[in-house]
């Protein structure tokens, strides 16, 4: 049967599979979606559940469980690309293209390299999380946003420490949405996530930024001042080389760290 080649699909032995909305079934069950031929695997294993733009994996009550990123998955788990799925001896990739085509259900479009090269996903993935992250942030699902605006985070923080190429504007979004979930969560852990970032990037919060971070960091509810004191100390090392703004910005984030510390 044809269907329009949705945006996620699962790469798997060298081919790809699209994922529409709906549940896309593994297991041994000529009635899967993937078909795994093996002894260790359950006729009905695991599902992908995909709603609006959301993926969820679920075990299906298998024998031999069902592994995501190296952990079990005990209830239904947010998915995004770049994530690996393991079955028994057979692993997937959920990946991320853009462009529409035509393949039928049985059909695995050859791809260029090993299925676990995923060096691919360096910008798509991230696009992607951005539209997530913004869609779970206004919908106020706590839940979704946590879990999306920390897999944007460490995918920062990877590029950074290993002296990748991050896309313009990347941090800043990531910035912004740490401080919505900290505001939506009350959990000021969020603005740590963010100082890192900024540390390790050797970068000056904005104005505005500073401006939503302010009031939260001036409550009581942030209580560890350790990251934002460290990412101060390092903006401080490299002053000299600063503009205008940007001191005046130290200045700002200098006070802001010496009024947490007080605490």
């Amino acid at each position: 049967m044809d269907r329009t080649v949705g945006a996620f699909r699962i790469r798997y032995h060298g081919g790809e599979i699209p994922l529409t909305d709906g549940d896309f079934v593994i297991g041994r069950s000529q009635s899967c979606q993937l078909l795994l031929d093996d002894p260790r695997v359950s006729r009905y294993h695991a599902v992908i559940r995909v709603r609006e733009g959301f993926l969820h994996l679920d075990d299906l009550g298998s024998r031999e469980g069902v592994l995501l990123n190296g952990a079990f998955v005990k209830s239904p788990t947010p998915i995004a690309p770049g994530d690996r799925i393991r079955i028994g001896d057979h692993e997937m990739i959920l990946v991320w293209r853009s462009g529409p085509e035509k393949v039928t259900r049985t059909d695995l479009q050859p791809v260029s390299g090993s299925p676990a090269d995923d060096s691919d996903l360096s910008t798509a993935p991230s696009r992607l999380l951005f539209d997530l992250a913004e869609s779970a942030l206004g919908a106020r699902n706590i839940e979704e946003s946590e879990w999306i605006v920390g897999k944007i985070l460490a995918e920062i923080h990877y590029r950074i420490s290993s002296e990748q190429p991050v896309q313009p504007g990347t941090i800043d979004f990531a910035s912004r949405a740490c401080v919505r979930v900290a505001e939506l969560t009350g959990k000021m852990n969020w603005l740590d996530g963010l100082f890192e970032i900024h540390r390790i990037a050797r970068s000056v919060l904005p104005g505005k930024l500073i401006d939503a971070i302010e009031p939260l960091v001036a409550g009581s509810r942030y209580r560890e001042a350790g990251p934002l004191v460290a990412y101060v100390r390092t903006l401080r090392e490299g002053a000299a080389d600063m503009d205008a703004e940007e001191t005046t910005l130290l200045g700002r984030l200098e006070r802001l760290a010496a009024s947490a510390q007080q605490r």
